[in-house]
C-alpha cells in the first residue's frame, strides 16, 4: 500500500476508535466508591511495608515455583532436581511447578507513593499494578520474578525464588504474572540480575506476563543465568531458556555500562512496543535473542535484520536460510541479531487501568484514547490524556457473581472490573453497551461450564482486558470461548488486551475430562485491534504430558473481520490450523506458534493461513515451531497464503524446528528452505531457524523484492 493512501485507511480509522469517548458514561451509577474489594485484593498504601511484605510472601508461598516441587506426583528428594535425562530426552513426566495450575489469584495495588525495602517476587496468577495517573507517582522496590537458585549443577529451589533451576526448562513455564503502571529502581544494593552482581531486574518469563506502563530505572534482563560452581570463566555461567514475553508503554533506562539496557539473552521470541530505551554506556539499547524480536513503536529499537547467524565479512553471503545451512565456502554476513523494528504503532489504545487519588480519596477507571501512528510511551506523548470515570459507574465483580449478575450491570451501562478468582459461567457475559470496558485484575479465570462463548462482545467501541478463558467440561466442544461480534459492523472499533485462553485439566482431578473446545478466539467484527494473546492448548496439565491428542482445540485464532491488527499473537498446540485469517487487510506484528507435540499420523496443518478470498494481509516476525513427539510428521509449510497475490506480504518470517520427529519442509508455500541441503525439511538435519525475509504475492506466483533476491534460493 502506498503511503498516502495508509494515512488516509489510517487517519479513518480513527475517527472510528475516537468516538469511544462519545459513548462513555451514558447511562451507569450506584456503585459504591472506595469499591468493596474481595480478600485477595490488597490496596497499599506506603505506610504498610511490613504488611506489604507478608501478603506478598505469603501469596508466593502458594503461587510461586520455588517451594513444594514434585516430580511425577512425588515430592522431590534433592530440593527439586530433575531427574537426569537419558540420551538427551527427560522421563514422560511431568515437572509440577508449584502454583502453576492452581486456584489462587492475587491483585496488589499500590496507591501513589514511594515503597521501599521490599523484595516481591511474583507468582503465578498475580498482578502488581500501580494507582497513580501515570507510572512516575508511584515507586516499588524491589521487584523480580527469578526461575530458581540459579544453579545448574545442584538446582535447588528456596522458596522466594521462581521457576527452574534447570538449562533446558529454564522459564518455559512461566505463564500468567504481570506488572503494570509503576516506577522500579533496581539499582541498589542486593537488587541484581540473579545470580551475577550486576545491578538490573530480573524477570525471566515465557508467554502471558506482560509489561505496561512501568518505568524501570536500571538494567533489564529477560532471562536468567545458572551458575556452575567450581568452572572457569566462561563456562561457569549457562543460559537458560525463556519462551517470549510482552513489554508496552513501558520506560527502561539503564544504568549499568557494561550491559545493555534490556539484555533478551535466551529469550526465543519477545515482542516489544511503544517504549522508550537507553543505555548508559556504548551498549545498543537491546542486545541478543535468539530467534524472533519484534520492535514496534520503540524508542532505542535496533535496526532490522533477517536471520540469527553470527556477523561475517566473507563473500559470498551464505543463502539465508538458518546458520547450520552455511556452506565452508560461503559466510552469513549479518549481525546476528533477529530483530524486525517497525517505526510507528499504526493505531492502539493504551490498556485502561484503575487509578486513586486524581478525584480526591476516589477510585476511577483511566480509559486512554486511541492514538494513530504513535512512536514511544504514553509519557512521551503528554497531550494524549485518558478519559477518568468514577468508580460509581464501575461494577467491581467477584468470582460468586453469575453471568447474569454481571450482565445486569453491563445493561445499566457500568464498566466492569473482574476481581481475581475463578468464575464457573453458565451462561455468556454478553458485552452490548457502546464504550464499555472490561477489566480483569489478578488473572479472573472464566470456565464455561456449558459450551457458551466465556464472553461475547455484540457492541461497538468495547474494550476487554487481563482474562484468562478456560474450557469446562462441555459436549460437544465449546463452539468458541470468546467471540468479538456477530456481525462486521456490531462489535468494531474494539481492543482485546492481555487475552490468555486454555484447554485442558486444570483442577488436580485425576478423573477430570480432558476439557475441549473448537476455537478460542473468533474475531468476526471490523477494525478490532488484539495486544497481547497467548491461546493455548496445553501440552501439559495436572495430569502430566497431553497425549493422543486430548485436551483438543482445532483453531486458536480465527479472523472474519477486515481491518483487524493483532500486536504480539500466540497460538500453540491445536489440533488444525493455528491461526487462520480470512478478512482483508489485516496486519500481525508477532507470532509464534508450535504445532502439537501429540500430533497424529496424517496431520497436515498450518500454523498460520492466510485464506483465499484475501487480497491485502502483511506480516512481520511470523514464526512457526515444530516438536512432533509421538509420530514421524513433516508438514508441507509454516505459513500458507491460499492465494498469494501482491497486496499479501511478509516481512522475516520464520520456521524453526524445536526437536522430535519430521519437521517443517518450508517457511512459507514451498519457499525458505535451502533446498541444496540433503534434506528441504526443517529438521534434525537442518534445525534452523529458517528465514523468509520478504514475500509478496504475485498473480503470477511468488515473488522476492529486488534488493532481497540475493539472500535465496529462488525456486
Amino acid at each position: 500500500m502506498k503511503m498516502i493512501e495508509r494515512f488516509v485507511l489510517s487517519a479513518s480509522r480513527l475517527l472510528h476508535f475516537v468516538c469511544i469517548i462519545s459513548f462513555l458514561q451514558i447511562h451507569g451509577g450506584g456503585q459504591p466508591n472506595p469499591p468493596i474489594w474481595p480478600s485477595n485484593v490488597k490496596v497499599y498504601d506506603p505506610t504498610m511495608i511490613a504488611t506489604i511484605q507478608s501478603d506478598m510472601d505469603a501469596a508466593y508461598t502458594t503461587n510461586g515455583n520455588g517451594s513444594g516441587q514434585t516430580w511425577n506426583g512425588a515430592p522431590s528428594t534433592n530440593g527439586g532436581a530433575n531427574p537426569t535425562p537419558t540420551n538427551n530426552v527427560f522421563p514422560q513426566a511431568q515437572w509440577n511447578d508449584n502454583g502453576q495450575f492452581n486456584t489462587n489469584r492475587y491483585a496488589f495495588l499500590f496507591k501513589p507513593g514511594n515503597y521501599t525495602g521490599l523484595n516481591v517476587y511474583v507468582g503465578y496468577y498475580t498482578s502488581v499494578m500501580g494507582l497513580g495517573t501515570d507510572p512516575t507517582q508511584t515507586t516499588i522496590d524491589y521487584i523480580s520474578c527469578f526461575m530458581g537458585n540459579g544453579n545448574a549443577d545442584t538446582p535447588i529451589c528456596p522458596a522466594g525464588l521462581s521457576g527452574h533451576a534447570n538449562l533446558l526448562t529454564g522459564a518455559l513455564n512461566t505463564f500468567w504474572r504481570s506488572l503494570e503502571n509503576f516506577t522500579t529502581n533496581p539499582n541498589t544494593a542486593g537488587n541484581v540480575w540473579w545470580p551475577t552482581a550486576n545491578p538490573g531486574m530480573t524477570w525471566a518469563v515465557s508467554q502471558s506476563c506482560p509489561i505496561r506502563k512501568v518505568k524501570i530505572n536500571g538494567n533489564l534482563y529477560l532471562f536468567q543465568l545458572l551458575a556452575h560452581p567450581g568452572l572457569p570463566l566462561p563456562y561457569n555461567y549457562s543460559s537458560a531458556s525463556a519462551s517470549g514475553g510482552f513489554i508496552a508503554d513501558c520506560v527502561i533506562n539503564g544504568i549499568d555500562t557494561s550491559n545493555s539496557a534490556v539484555t533478551m539473552g535466551s529469550q526465543q521470541q519477545f515482542f516489544v512496543r511503544n517504549s522508550n530505551v537507553t543505555s548508559a554506556g556504548s551498549k545498543p539499547p537491546f542486545s541478543n535473542g535468539v530467534w524472533n524480536q519484534v520492535f514496534v513503536g520503540t524508542i532505542g529499537a535496533p535496526a532490522s535484520n533477517c536471520g540469527n547467524c553470527p556477523g561475517q565479512t566473507n563473500s559470498p553471503k551464505c543463502p539465508l536460510t538458518n546458520c547450520n545451512g552455511c556452506l565452508p565456502s560461503c559466510t552469513q554476513g549479518d549481525t546476528g541479531n533477529p530483530y524486525t523494528t517497525i517505526q510507528a504503532t499504526p493505531i492502539i489504545a493504551e490498556k485502561p487501568y484503575i487509578v486513586f487519588g486524581h478525584l480526591p480519596g476516589k477510585f476511577e477507571l483511566a480509559i486512554p484514547p486511541a492514538e494513530n501512528n504513535k512512536i514511544g510511551t504514553s509519557l512521551d506523548n503528554p497531550a494524549v490524556v485518558p478519559t477518568y470515570v468514577d468508580f460509581v459507574n464501575v461494577y467491581v465483580a467477584t468470582a460468586n457473581d453469575t453471568a447474569a449478575t454481571i450482565n445486569a450491570q453491563i445493561a445499566l451501562g457500568n464498566h466492569i472490573i473482574l476481581t481475581p478468582g475463578i468464575y464457573n459461567l453458565t451462561d455468556t457475559i454478553n458485552i452490548n453497551q457502546q464504550g464499555l470496558v472490561l477489566l480483569g485484575i489478578g488473572f479472573p479465570t472464566l470456565i464455561s461450564t456449558t459450551g457458551k462463548p466465556c464472553i461475547l462482545v455484540s457492541a461497538q467501541n468495547v474494550r476487554v482486558g487481563g482474562v484468562l478463558l478456560q474450557a469446562g467440561p462441555s459436549t460437544p466442544a465449546t463452539p468458541t470461548l470468546l467471540q468479538w461480534g456477530t456481525t462486521r459492523t456490531d462489535g468494531q472499533n474494539g481492543f482485546l488486551y492481555d487475552c490468555f485462553t486454555r484447554t485442558g485439566r486444570f483442577q488436580n482431578n485425576p478423573v477430570e475430562p480432558s476439557n475441549p473446545a473448537t476455537l478460542m478466539v473468533h474475531i468476526i467484527s471490523n477494525s478490532v485491534v488484539c495486544d497481547n494473546l497467548w491461546l493455548w492448548r496445553a501440552d501439559h496439565d495436572t495430569q502430566g504430558l497431553v497425549k493422543n491428542q486430548n485436551n483438543y482445540c482445532k483453531t486458536a485464532f480465527l479472523v472474519d473481520g477486515d481491518h483487524v491488527t493483532a500486536y504480539g499473537l500466540a497460538g500453540e498446540h491445536t489440533l488444525g490450523d493455528i491461526t487462520m485469517w480470512n478478512g482483508n487487510y489485516g496486519e500481525c506484528y508477532f507470532y509464534q506458534a508450535e504445532f502439537p507435540y501429540d500430533a497424529q499420523l496424517g496431520f497436515n496443518a498450518t500454523g498460520y493461513r492466510v485464506g483465499a478470498s484475501v487480497t491485502n494481509h502483511k506480516g512481520w516476525g511470523v514464526g512457526v515451531y515444530s516438536f512432533f513427539r509421538d509420530f514421524n510428521i513433516t508438514v508441507p509449510d509454516g505459513i500458507h497464503v491460499n492465494n498469494p497475490v501482491p497486496g499479501i506480504q511478509f516481512t522475516n518470517a520464520l520456521t524453526r524446528y524445536l526437536g522430535g520427529n519430521g519437521g517443517i519442509t518450508s517457511v512459507l508455500n514451498g519457499l525458505g528452505v535451502n533446498t541444496n541441503l540433503p534434506t528441504p525439511a526443517v529438521n534434525i538435519n537442518t534445525p534452523g531457524p529458517a528465514y523468509l525475509c520478504d514475500f509478496i504475492g504475485t498473480t503470477g506466483g511468488i515473488i522476492y523484492r529486488p534488493e532481497i533476491r540475493a539472500r535465496h534460493i529462488l525456486p
